[in-house]
């Protein structure tokens, strides 16, 4: 298994172009209308119109070809291939926290293909990355220029920490879930905050799927979709900081890459859509039990809490990757 793992170059874009082909075949049947599955599935009107659908088909089997006949023409099509994975993959992270906090998957099927979407990026970015590789005349195992790919295990660089701009990045993205996480943890211990109180914060949960986590978390007054946060900026710090080579390379990244595409685009819908609430272009939505103001502040508070911690893990993912990068022993 170790063997087959350090010989990715040779099968992975094998492996790509069976997933872009499997992928082809469900969203061929989401366009000819089929539900069972589909990303958005049990959210009312959350469909992609047909022709993206269409698109996705398209896509997947332009990357296919690619991946088996990696051409000069293929970056393209290679790309499509790995945006399309990367779509499927869309929710995930902030998926799996509610399910954590629910204690149940609201659509297995939609879960599952999320999950065989995250194999497809892999498989993808490998291909690209060797295709690339191989136009460049680098090692297409390490990407080290000069050598061929060595066959024994890989050599990790030394520790180093990021450069500022990309910690201050990482900083700004730690800092940016206080206040939203202030609210929370006031709330949960019985204190008043954006025209709630803490009782009726609590009366909110009453009527609520709550995991035994997430009932533990609850009865010391904090709210499990914090403590998720905290997680989070532990892995954004160690994505800048030289004891994160501590950690298992792929699990950063992994971590990284899948939070970083939703929670930024999340966290930057709500953003705006509080900044608009709070000038009156938009009107706030009722959102228990706090006030329309308080409804307004808690929208863009959210968004200042995922935003920039979908940006600081882009951020730090591509600082991360470069300075972790190992490269063959020679």
């Amino acid at each position: 298994m170790i063997e087959m793992l350090r010989r990715w170059p040779v099968w992975v874009g094998r492996a790509a172009a069976g997933w872009a082909v499997l992928n082809a075949a469900v969203a061929g049947y989401w366009a000819a209308g089929g539900e069972r599955g589909y990303l958005f599935e049990g959210r009312a009107g959350a469909r992609l119109p047909t022709a993206a659908e269409v698109l996705i088909v398209v896509l997947s089997l332009a990357g296919a070809l690619a991946a088996l006949r990696p051409g000069r023409w293929a970056r393209l099509p290679l790309l499509g291939l790995c945006g399309v994975a990367f779509l499927g993959t869309f929710g995930l992270a902030i998926g799996a926290v509610g399910a954590i906090a629910a204690g149940a998957v609201p659509s297995p099927l939609a879960l599952l293909y999320q999950l065989f979407c995250l194999a497809g990026a892999v498989t993808a970015v490998g291909t690209y990355l060797t295709w690339t590789r191989r136009r460049r005349g680098l090692c297409v195992r390490c990407g080290a220029p000069g050598h061929v790919p060595s066959p024994g295990p890989l050599v990790r660089p030394a520790p180093t920490s990021a450069a500022w701009p990309v910690r201050v990045v990482a900083y700004l993205g730690i800092c940016g879930f206080l206040p939203w996480a202030a609210v929370k943890i006031v709330l949960g211990f019985g204190g008043a905050a954006l025209g709630a109180t803490g009782d009726e914060w609590a009366a909110t949960f009453t009527h609520t799927a709550m995991s035994p986590l997430t009932r533990w978390l609850h009865s010391f007054g904090i709210d499990i979709t914090v403590a998720a946060a905290l997680v989070g900026a532990l892995f954004l710090a160690a994505l800048v900081h030289r004891w994160g080579f501590r950690l298992p390379r792929w699990l950063l990244l992994g971590v990284a890459w899948i939070g970083a595409p939703s929670l930024a685009t999340y966290g930057l819908g709500l953003m705006i859509a509080g900044g608009l609430m709070l000038t009156g272009v938009l009107a706030p939505p009722e959102v228990r039990p706090f006030s329309e103001l308080g409804a307004a502040w808690v929208t863009l508070l959210g968004g200042l809490a995922f935003g920039p911690l979908g940006l600081g893990f882009l951020v730090g993912a591509v600082s991360h990757g470069r300075r972790s990068r190992p490269h063959c022993a020679r």
